[in-house]
């Protein structure tokens, strides 16, 4: 089932304070949530703060000491910045207070009609005309956040949610709380 995941990093993992290990293994810690497969597309947003970290976290293979494919597009020296490698990955960083919401928005709205399945990692009301438009169309629809951050309106969805929390240890490295998953509530 080939899948769009539209994620707002801060929504699901909070904003620059809380440090660069988490947003350094971000790509770690989703895949831990939910799994992407190589026909997948990530979209992904944040605020200019935390763009080298996603950058560093998604786009560049540590074991391999490469970046994952060529850039198909970018401008690395804004604030308003947009990186694409491939089919695959597009990092985007605005600022403001709905500055990643929008971009993620509209990028998303521009795809989605090419996938089965559509993940919205973010539990922000804004999302909500993207899912309503999503199950109209069919899609099976996953939204995936913190038990504290999601919505009203997107807790009525009739769709899978994964809810989790995380937990830093005294390492200073982050883990799940928990994490449960539940079936649509049609």
């Amino acid at each position: 089932m080939k899948t769009l995941h539209i994620i707002d990093i801060e929504n699901i993992f909070g904003g620059p304070l809380q440090g660069d290990q988490l947003f350094n293994n971000s790509k770690d810690l989703y895949e831990q949530i939910i799994r992407i497969n190589s026909n997948d597309e990530v979209l992904i947003a944040s605020n200019p703060e935390l763009f080298m970290n996603l950058l560093n976290s998604w786009a560049y293979d540590s074991i391999e000491d490469q970046w994952i494919g060529d850039i198909t597009s970018g401008d690395l020296f804004s604030k308003f910045t947009d990186i694409t490698f491939g089919d695959t990955l597009s990092i985007f960083s605005r600022p403001g207070k709905d500055g990643a919401d929008i971009v993620l928005n509209e990028e998303a709205l521009n795809k989605f009609e090419e996938y089965d399945r559509i993940v919205v990692a973010s539990g922000d009301h804004y999302f909500l005309d993207l899912c309503h438009k999503a199950l109209k169309r069919s899609k099976k629809l996953v939204i995936v956040s913190t038990q504290h951050g999601l919505s009203n309106v997107l807790k009525a969805i009739p769709c899978e949610k994964i809810t989790f929390e995380i937990q830093k240890n005294q390492q200073e490295n982050f883990g799940f709380k928990w994490k449960t998953e539940i079936g649509s509530a049609a």
